[in-house]
C-alpha cells in the first residue's frame, strides 16, 4: 500500500493534488533578507501562497494521512491541522498534536515525532 506522511501543510509544496507550479522567475533579494529558516522560500513563494487556496481540494487526498502539529504553533495554528485531517477523504488518517511543540516539532520533541512517523508507516505498509 502506498503511504504519504505530511508534516502539516506540506501538501502545498508536494503537488499531491496535481497543482504543481513552476516558480521560475528572477527575484531581487533585499540585502537584509534572512535566508536561513525558510526566509528565501518565503520570499519566493509569498505571492503564490497568499493568493492560492487548496482547501477545496483536500477531499482529493485519499492516501493514508498523518498530520503532525505543535500545540504552540503560532505560524500554522493547530486548528488548520484539524481542518486538514477533517477535510481529507483518507480512510486511514491520524492527527497528532505534540503537546510541548511549536512550529518545529521535529526539534522540540524529536523522539515522539520520529516514533509517530515510524508507527504510522508501519501501520500503513
Amino acid at each position: 500500500m502506498k503511504y504519504i506522511t505530511f508534516f502539516f501543510l506540506f501538501i502545498l509544496a508536494t503537488g499531491v493534488l496535481g497543482q504543481k507550479k513552476q516558480f521560475n522567475r528572477e527575484i531581487e533579494i533585499p540585502s537584509k533578507t534572512p535566508l536561513a529558516n525558510g526566509g528565501l522560500t518565503n520570499l519566493i513563494l509569498s505571492n503564490e501562497t497568499s493568493s492560492t487556496s487548496l482547501t477545496g481540494d483536500l477531499r482529493k487526498v485519499t492516501l493514508p494521512l498523518l498530520v503532525l502539529t505543535g500545540k504552540y504553533d503560532f505560524v500554522v495554528p493547530p486548528a488548520l491541522a484539524h481542518d486538514l485531517h477533517n477535510l481529507s477523504s483518507s480512510l486511514e488518517k491520524k492527527i497528532v498534536v505534540l503537546e510541548k511543540s511549536g512550529h518545529s516539532p521535529m526539534i522540540h520533541e524529536p523522539i515522539k515525532y520520529r516514533n509517530e512517523i515510524i508507527s504510522f508507516i508501519e501501520a500503513n505498509k
